[in-house]
């Protein structure tokens, strides 16, 4: 018996980001995940993806441009599945 394709709409709250890779976000909570982490988990994703979206990126707060690379990062990743 074959299992049904499964699908998934992903949505990726920067807040979880640890604030060392994730400064410029309205939340930040010391003891978040690593960027590196986040990219395992969306590779670990058994699923199609057929949408997705990154909230939270705040420039005010991202003077360095950190938090912005790493939503591009993550982007990258998902369409790159």
């Amino acid at each position: 018996m074959e299992v049904p394709f499964e699908r998934a709409y992903l949505s990726f709250d920067l807040d979880v980001l640890d604030p060392a890779f994730a400064p410029g976000v309205g939340n930040p909570e010391p003891g978040g995940l690593s960027t590196r982490e986040l990219i395992e988990l969306i590779k670990s994703i058994d699923a199609e993806v057929v949408a997705f979206d990154v909230v939270e990126l705040n420039p005010h707060y991202d003077v360095s441009n950190v938090t912005a690379f790493s939503a591009a990062k993550i982007i990258r990743e998902v369409l790159g599945r």
